[in-house]
């Protein structure tokens, strides 16, 4: 059954999408107008409605600055430069599905990288 399929038979949610599982693992995702963020997949929820698939994001890092020489797969590889510059994000977002341009999944190195710069970026903003 297609989605439309699915709202026309007066489907929830719920129905759609009964696992409300979101993505796996740490992941940088670029998405409308040059937005990037850092995001751990449980802090991820796939959330569809009538009109727009959303991925809820409950916590998650602004990439403000990439500070890269070679892009953001050089940040899910090896994770932030001295450059590279994050902002907590505190209350989560939700991003449409149709707007992800990419979609990185951050390496075991990167992600221990990441750690200390967004628990700084958390102290900044939670003050």
């Amino acid at each position: 059954m297609t989605k439309a399929e699915s709202i026309k038979a007066g489907k929830t949610t719920k129905d759609r999408n009964p696992s409300g599982k979101g993505l796996e693992g740490t992941n940088i995702i670029a998405f409308g107008r040059g937005k990037v963020i850092l995001c751990h997949g449980e802090d991820t929820e796939y959330d569809p409605d009538s009109f727009v698939d959303w991925l809820r994001v409950d916590k998650a890092w602004t990439v403000r600055n990439w500070g890269t020489e070679w892009g953001l797969g050089q940040l899910s590889t090896s994770g932030p430069t001295s450059e590279t510059i994050l902002d907590a994000i505190p209350h989560g977002l939700r991003v449409p599905i149709a707007a992800i341009h990419g979609l990185w999944t951050c390496t075991d190195q990167s992600i221990k990288a990441f750690k200390p710069v967004c628990d700084e970026s958390d102290k900044k903003l939670l003050k």
